[in-house]
């Protein structure tokens, strides 16, 4: 996880900057000490420790809780076809679709500004359920943070309900991430949107989706529905094709939720209160937001915050 700093506040970002290490070890050969706490985080660092972590048969490894993961490389998805979500999926589509089975996400996964690209999902006409990265982020332990998720391809059934390009449901906490591309169901399919499905008991922070989003009923530009908080977050009303930002409202819970444009989404003005300094980015009138990969007060790009970067912004006023 992150956290807000000055250049004068020293902050270790403990981990790799390889895109590159020993298949599916998780960042061991990176860092030894790596065993899943918060101070060294297990690493995703190629599509082979992707692999590993989103294997179901990992999921009392990675997806516990208390257990915090950390992707340090923007992994392409493309050329695989997935029929269920990627992390944490609905193992049973016989029952009810608010039925979730399967252990779901319960632990933290820091996306540190990468992106995840290009995921395809295609249920080819079974009707999945809790489709998305994720099918199940839990409630009250699971986290997801400053991620992007591009070019994603959603398309589940005529009966496939809770799906979204971040996830199927939250129960847990959604924070900085975005989503771009499109989530399609059938005539009958329930509570589609851009970002997530449904937001049961969650909470949805500083966070977009653009795609386009269709289906039968209680479609969302970013959520198909909720019964928790979502705050300052946003969607592209012309791209995702729809006239709603959740598709049902089913909360008193006071909900921040704007629709805007593509011209004002590509406007750093828009976004009211967002970090533009550590945590987001954008290319002013061109780009949507995106997340920094580096804060903006590392000026070497190493990773941390610290009297070296303090130096080499003295030598540039000392120059000066």
């Amino acid at each position: 996880m992150r956290t807000i700093s000055g250049l004068l506040v020293m902050v270790v970002m403990v981990g790799s900057t390889s895109l590159w290490a020993a298949n599916g070890d998780m960042g061991i050969a990176s860092e030894p000490l790596t065993d899943g706490s918060e101070a060294y985080p297990w690493l995703i660092e190629d599509l082979a420790d992707f692999d590993e972590f989103a294997d179901s048969v990992n999921a009392a490894t990675y997806w516990a809780s208390g257990v915090y993961t950390r992707l340090a490389c923007d992994p392409n998805l493309a050329d695989r076809t997935y029929t269920t979500a990627v992390i944490a999926p609905d193992t049973n589509n016989t029952n009810e679709f608010w039925q979730f089975d399967g252990p779901p996400f319960s632990g933290v996964f820091d996306g540190d500004g990468h992106v995840i690209s290009n995921l395809t999902i295609d249920t080819a006409g079974v009707d999945n359920d809790y489709l998305g990265l994720f099918g199940s982020i839990y409630r009250h332990n699971g986290e997801v943070e400053y991620l992007g998720m591009e070019n994603i391809n959603i398309t589940g059934s005529d009966r496939s309900d809770l799906v979204g390009g971040l996830c199927g449901e939250n129960s847990g906490t959604i924070t900085n991430c975005y989503a771009t591309g499109s989530v399609n169901g059938g005539n009958n399919a329930y509570y589609l949107g851009g970002l997530c499905g449904f937001n049961e008991v969650g909470t949805i922070t500083n966070c977009y989706a653009t795609g386009t989003v269709t289906g039968g009923l209680h479609l969302g530009g970013l959520c198909g529905g909720t019964w928790g908080e979502i705050s300052n977050c946003f969607w592209d009303r012309e791209a995702s094709n729809v006239s709603d930002g959740i598709g049902s409202l089913e909360t008193t819970i006071e909900i921040t939720l704007y629709d805007r444009t593509t011209t004002e989404m590509h406007q750093q003005s828009t976004f009211t209160d967002w970090d533009f300094i550590n945590v987001w980015n954008i290319g002013e009138n061109q780009t949507y937001p995106y997340i920094r990969t580096y804060w903006a007060s590392d000026i070497n790009k190493d990773r941390v915050v610290n009297v070296i970067d303090l130096s080499i912004i003295g030598e540039q006023w000392m120059g000066e």
